[in-house]
Formats: C-alpha cells, sequence, structure tokens
C-alpha cells in the first residue's frame, strides 16, 4: 500500500491537472474543434459528390454525342437506299428489340 504521502501527492497533481483544464477551458476547445472538424468532413463529402456527378455528366455527354454520331452514320448510310442495307437495318433493329424484351422479362 502506497504511502499516504504519496496518495497526497498523486491526490494534489490530480486536483492542478483538473484545474488547468477548467481554467484553459479545454472541453470547450476539443468542442469546438470537434465541430469544426465535422464541418470539414461533410464539406470533404459534398465535394466528392460534385466530383462523382462532373465525371458522370461527362460520361453521359460523350454517350450521347457517340449516339448522335452512330444515328447520323446510321441515316447517311440508308439515304443511299440500297435495298440489302434497309433489310440489314430493320432485321438488327427487330432482333435488339426482341433481345431488349426477353432481357427485360427474366429480370
Amino acid at each position: 500500500m502506497p504511502a499516504p504521502a504519496n496518495l497526497s501527492r498523486w491526490h494534489n497533481v490530480k486536483q492542478i491537472f483538473a484545474n488547468l483544464l477548467e481554467v484553459n477551458d479545454v472541453e470547450s476547445a476539443v468542442a469546438d474543434v470537434s465541430a469544426k472538424l465535422d464541418i470539414l468532413a461533410a464539406h470533404q463529402q459534398e465535394l466528392e459528390r460534385v466530383r462523382g456527378e462532373t465525371v458522370i455528366n461527362l460520361i453521359t455527354l460523350f454517350g450521347i454525342v457517340s449516339i448522335l454520331a452512330s444515328v447520323l452514320s446510321i441515316v447517311q448510310i440508308l439515304s443511299d437506299g440500297n435495298m440489302l442495307i434497309w433489310a440489314s437495318t430493320i432485321l438488327t433493329t427487330g432482333l435488339l428489340a426482341l433481345a431488349t424484351a426477353f432481357a427485360l422479362r427474366r429480370r
């Protein structure tokens, strides 16, 4: 068992430390820093969300441009009027529609 003098010294150190925490208002400083960290974390999440949406929008834009270019190419090819091209286009469109309907039905 520790000597009473050591217990008294330890008690004094604890009291001094508690008083320092109270005088320096450490708890409110920690709470203030925690609140600021929460704000920074929320801001970082918002930036990541915006960055992700920007990437998705760019991919969508390139996809739309690609589809439009393909449609224009198909229209240009069909404007020649060759019967074989018309038949293969109609057959391909029908098969794609059938495959899409089948895939949606299995889902």
